[in-house]
Order: structure tokens, then C-alpha cells, then sequence
């Protein structure tokens, strides 16, 4: 039996942990502020600390009062929403940091491993890890990588809050997740990132084989994907340039269609779309070049003539205007009212230019890996 204790301070949480502990070997505890955290480590035999939901401060001030009190033995586990900002929490010492939502038994498959640590080293950071740019090693690479280890692993991808896992035992591939998608699919969408953050932790993986396919043939599926995507991609605006509903038609759209057209709204980039969306990459891209041709979707590579009528933002000429700032990157009107403020008021604080948006593709056939690159790569496998 191992005694868990979560630093929670908002009970819509707990009858849900509770619940997916019930079945387990865990006993649960709780402390809502760091008092209470204390005092229930004095009172009990407490073998993890799991802090809930709470930002990164918290999170150094609950090491901090633990080392305070003689407590540092104790691993510090940090759960955080998927749409938080996952790098200031690398700098903590903590045993690990869990994304939510997330479904159960991938919570509970994170937390054995992370009890098992314990119990064989006491020491809860000998698992090795290896994080990067996906700007630097493609997909393919880092499947290649991994396999050519026999390791078992746990390869992360992070775009913009959008979390994917790839299992690995023996450096076969076994399961692929991505939300409520798997296998294949969840496989081609984290392949055609581009500029994700990514994280491989060897460790233990003790999930079934989901995945019948060799690593070769997973390999020649996903070369296969991105070069339909490709073909595609040629006919349509940068990846990175925003798009923008122009208008709504009554009757005839496809659903597909329809969902797009309603994320685009205030504007979103063909490589958000394909990662957001759960339907087939290909078909999302059919779609947007449809919608493209038929002007139910504008690009920021198009001029957009402005109707003369309505400078109040209101009608087409307001719509035609707002559209034009969105892919200038400006907001003119804004700029304006502010400097007309200014000379009122000489204390009115300017607005922030916006930064300009990267350009690049987030698909791309992978380049071979440079002679210095896999003299790296072989130097950190060997020390596993």
C-alpha cells in the first residue's frame, strides 16, 4: 500500500480521483493548503505528493516548505491543464509533471511506474530523459532513434497544448495516442508537426500491443501520408498564414466544412486546423481548398478590396476592414483611437506591436540526419 497525498483545493476534483484510486493499492490523503500538507505528512506515512491544478509558484513554494520542515525526501508530482505552459515547471525539482485531461489508466500507468521508481531506487529521477524540437528531428527520426535503442520509452509531443504519446517496448512502437484518437490516425496527425516541443522518457511500458503493424511499416505509412499532404499543401497558402471566415452559406456545406468555417472565425492557421481537428488530414485539406475556391475562406497571401461603406466596423465594409487587419498583423482603428487618446491624456500607455508570425512548413519529407547530429545521438544511447 502506498500513501498518496494530492494538495488540492478544489473539491469538484476529488470525488473523481477518489474513484479512479478505488480499485488500487493507493490510499488517498488531502491537504487543501500548505498547513494542512504539513501537518498530514507529520501524521501519516505519506510515499508521494501530488500537487492538483495549481500554478507553477505553488508548486515551488510546496518544495520549498517541505525542505523547510526536513520533508525534501518526498517526490513531488505536479498535474497541470493541457493549455498550460509546460516550461517553467522543468526548472522544479519534481519527479513529474502529468498533463490532464488524460484518460484513467494512462494516469494510473504514470503513477505506477512512478511508485515502482521508488520502491526499487528511492530515487525517483534515475529515469533518463531526452527532450527537443521537432524543428530539429522529425517523427521519423525520433521512431528510428528510439528502435534502434531496444529501450522501452515513452516519446511526448506538445503543440500548443495539444498532447500525443507514442509507447515503445523493445523499440517497437505498441500504442499511439492523441485525445480519443489512436493508432494510425493519432500517428499521421503528430507526424506532420513540425515545431512541437517533444520529450522521450526511457522507462518501463507495460501497455498490450495495440499496433499488429512492424516499425518499418508504420515508417513507409507515414512517408506515404505526407506526401499526399504535400501534394495538397502545394495548391493552398502557407501553413503558417491565418485564414479567416469571409462569409457563412445558409444551405449546402459539408459538416467538415461547417466546423471549419467556425474555427476560423477569428482566424487560424491551416496547421492548428489539422492538429485541433480529429477527421483525416487530407480530407481537412480537400475541404479548406474547396472553401478557398468557393470564398467562404481568405487567406493573408489575397488582397481584400475595402468597402467604402461603414468605417463604424459594421456591414461588409467593416468585416472586409477587420479581415485586412487580421492578416497585416495591425489593428489600425486601434492604433488610432490610442494616439488620439495620447494627446489628451500624455500618460496613456502606447500598445504593443504585435510579433510577426514565423513562416516555415510543418510538412516536410525527413532530411538525413548529419554525420556530427548522430555522433550525439550515439554518445547519449550509450550512456542509457
Amino acid at each position: 500500500m502506498q500513501d498518496i497525498l494530492f494538495l488540492l483545493n478544489d473539491d469538484q476534483y476529488e470525488e473523481e480521483i477518489v474513484d479512479t484510486l478505488r480499485q488500487t493499492e493507493y490510499i488517498y490523503h488531502r491537504a487543501s493548503n500548505l498547513d494542512e500538507l504539513i501537518t498530514v505528512v507529520r501524521q501519516d506515512s505519506i510515499d508521494l505528493v501530488i500537487v492538483w491544478l495549481m500554478d507553477v509558484e505553488m508548486v515551488r513554494k510546496t518544495i520549498s516548505v517541505l525542505n523547510q520542515n526536513a520533508m525534501g525526501y518526498l517526490p513531488v508530482v505536479a498535474v497541470i491543464h493541457h493549455t498550460d505552459e509546460i516550461e517553467p515547471f522543468f526548472s522544479l525539482q519534481i519527479a513529474d509533471i502529468i498533463m490532464v485531461p488524460i484518460p484513467r489508466e494512462e494516469f494510473l500507468y504514470f503513477l505506477n511506474d512512478l511508485v515502482k521508481g521508488i520502491q526499487n531506487s528511492g530515487d525517483v529521477n534515475t529515469t533518463r530523459l531526452w527532450e527537443g524540437n521537432l524543428e530539429e528531428f522529425s517523427l521519423v527520426d525520433l521512431i528510428q532513434m528510439v528502435e534502434s535503442n531496444h529501450k522501452d520509452a515513452i516519446l511526448t509531443v506538445n503543440f500548443k497544448g495539444h498532447l500525443g504519446h507514442i509507447y515503445f517496448r523493445g523499440g517497437k512502437v505498441i500504442k499511439v495516442s492523441l485525445r480519443n484518437l489512436s493508432g494510425l490516425p493519432a500517428l499521421f496527425k503528430l507526424a506532420s508537426l513540425h515545431k512541437a516541443e517533444f520529450q522521450i522518457q526511457f522507462t518501463r511500458v507495460q501497455f498490450p500491443d495495440t499496433l499488429q503493424n512492424t516499425n518499418q511499416e508504420l515508417l513507409v505509412a507515414i512517408l506515404s501520408h505526407l506526401s499526399d499532404q504535400e501534394k495538397l499543401l502545394k495548391e493552398l497558402p502557407d501553413t503558417s498564414q491565418m485564414l479567416v471566415s469571409a462569409r457563412f452559406p445558409e444551405k449546402g456545406l459539408t459538416e467538415l466544412q461547417h466546423k471549419i468555417l467556425q474555427m476560423c472565425r477569428d482566424g487560424l492557421s491551416i496547421e492548428e486546423l489539422l492538429i485541433t481537428l480529429n477527421e483525416d488530414n487530407i480530407e481537412i485539406l480537400q475541404e479548406v481548398r474547396n472553401l478557398i475556391q468557393e470564398g467562404f475562406l481568405v487567406s493573408g497571401e489575397q488582397q481584400i478590396p475595402i468597402s467604402s461603406e461603414g468605417n463604424n466596423g459594421k456591414g461588409l465594409g467593416g468585416l472586409f476592414k477587420k479581415i485586412t487587419r487580421v492578416f497585416k498583423g495591425e489593428k489600425e482603428e486601434e492604433r488610432e483611437e490610442v494616439q488620439e487618446r495620447e494627446t489628451v491624456n500624455q500618460n496613456q500607455s502606447q500598445p504593443q506591436e504585435n510579433k510577426a508570425t514565423e513562416e516555415g512548413k510543418i510538412f516536410h519529407q525527413p532530411a538525413p540526419i548529419p554525420g556530427q547530429t548522430i555522433e550525439k545521438i550515439q554518445k547519449f544511447l550509450k550512456e542509457l
